[in-house]
């Protein structure tokens, strides 16, 4: 079955046949036409269709829709192109019209001398007026002393004529790390302006202060100071540069004994003695030297005392224990002596008196039979003097070596006994206050007692005693 050609080429048909093109596509078409009285045969388009040629002069009418068909086929070549067609571009309605970012500058308006007077003067009297705001603030803080700030301590200065290194010297009371002048570098921060003080020993700090108020860049600081901000406050603060502790300068060195001491080439040693003391050598031009060595500051400076591992002996022990001496001395004013021992495995303590020998100066005891060490842990040995005052005695330091604690209680005909207490460091003896070691004897007492007791306000003149005579 032959497939249908929709596509008629116009152009191979001539006048003699009758056709006129431009009947179809009218007179602007580009072909030529023919006489008006010819008439135009059907022609076959193909596909059932019939085109019916109608008079030029009568109207056409509209074509179907269903003769409308579709071209598939190759182009058709054509004699000649037709002239194109120029169409007006619409124009595009727009609801605002469409304007310039910039201005023509020949069209915006010049400003006039007369505005731009204004324009200074308004510019003239805001910097007037930051101008004496400045000022004001300026006089104002320079009515203010400077203050003293490190770490959390803030002290205002009030000594005019005071240096920076009088201000370290009186601060070192409360300060250590202030007292080394050599380690103590000072500056003054005002405002965002910062100055080191290379000279502490002569510079006056109300003066270094003045000086930076009169600074350029304490000025500008000022003017960039905004309302919201806080005055500022000239602070003098100290930095210390010290090494850390335990850290010896590099001519400075521990040492084992004097021989290493000697065999290095530090100038300032250090090496502990069998006396128990701390040796330093020196050596120059001139010889060596060795003495006890003065405080070293480089080192933590350490304090002698006694931090209990087990709780306070309790308070009702220590009343068994005077109850137990008062009968022995009023009998023939005999010593004793009682142990205190801690049970590790009900984790209390135990009284225990031991088999003892007793005379009025003196106290010698049986230990043989003691509680098994292994539970029980030797606390304390507490022993009496009777009558005589609570003083531990050369007889008492020369028995009292083991490290533990030790308690003597005298005065036993008294009221309240003397009590002294001390720590046996490897037979290094040490007092210690009874509370360290011994719970408060002191009973609760109900509040409203307190509440019944006031200060009196002002402290009542004494009476004067006038001369009878």
């Amino acid at each position: 079955m032959c497939e249908k050609n929709n596509v008629f080429d116009f152009m191979e048909l001539t006048g003699d046949d009758g056709f006129d093109p431009s009947v179809l596509f009218g007179s602007d078409a580009g072909f030529d036409q023919p006489a008006a009285d010819s008439e135009l045969p059907p022609v076959d388009l193909g596909g059932g269709a019939e085109l019916i040629p109608m008079p030029s002069e009568e109207t056409f009418p509209s074509q179907p829709e269903t003769t409308t068909t579709e071209t598939t086929s190759a182009p058709v070549e054509q004699a000649a192109d037709p002239a194109p067609v120029s169409e007006p571009i619409a124009e595009i309605p727009t609801d605002e019209p469409i304007t310039s970012e910039e201005p023509d500058s020949a069209d915006a308006e010049p400003v006039s001398a007369e505005d731009g007077k204004l324009v200074n003067l308004f510019d003239e009297v805001v910097a007037e007026d930051e101008k004496s705001k400045a000022a004001a603030l300026l006089e104002k803080l320079r009515a203010k002393p400077p203050v003293f700030s490190y770490a959390a301590i803030e002290e205002t200065i009030t000594d005019p004529n005071m240096t920076f290194d009088a201000l370290r010297e009186r601060m070192a009371d409360d300060l250590p790390e202030l007292e080394d002048r050599a380690h103590t570098l000072w500056t003054v921060e005002y405002a965002g302006v910062i100055e080191k003080i290379t000279k502490p020993k002569t510079e006056i700090i109300f003066a270094v202060k003045a000086r930076i108020e009169g600074s350029k860049s304490f000025a500008g600081k000022l003017k960039k100071r905004t309302s919201k901000e806080a005055e500022p406050v000239c602070k003098v603060k100290p930095t210390i540069s010290a090494q850390k502790k335990g850290v010896l300068r590099p001519y400075k060195g521990f040492y084992e004994s004097i021989a290493q001491a000697r065999a290095s080439q530090s100038s300032i040693c250090y090496f502990p003695s069998g006396d128990g003391k701390l040796y330093e050598l020196r050596r120059n031009e001139i010889g060596e030297f060795c003495t006890p060595a003065n405080p070293i500051r480089e080192c933590e400076v350490v304090r002698a005392g006694f931090t209990p591992a087990l709780p306070l002996i309790p308070a009702h022990f220590m009343r068994r224990v005077i109850a137990f001496f008062r009968s022995v001395c009023r009998e023939k004013e005999q010593e004793a002596l009682v142990n205190v021992l801690w049970d590790r495995e009900k984790k209390e303590y135990q009284l225990y008196v031991p088999k003892q020998t007793v005379t009025a100066v003196s106290v010698e005891t049986d230990l043989s039979d003691m509680p098994d060490p292994s539970r029980y842990l030797h606390v304390a040995d507490i022993h009496s003097h009777n009558t005589m005052p609570a003083k531990f005695s050369k007889i008492d330091d020369a028995d009292e070596r083991a490290t533990r604690i030790y308690i003597v209680i005298g005065r036993l005909n008294r009221y309240f006994p003397e009590i002294c207490c001390r720590i046996s460091n490897g037979g290094q003896f040490l007092e210690i206050p009874a509370s360290e070691v011994i719970e408060d004897f002191g009973l609760e007492t109900p509040s409203f007692w307190s509440e019944q007791v006031q200060l009196e306000k002002q402290t009542p003149e004494k009476p004067e005693v006038q001369d009878a005579f």
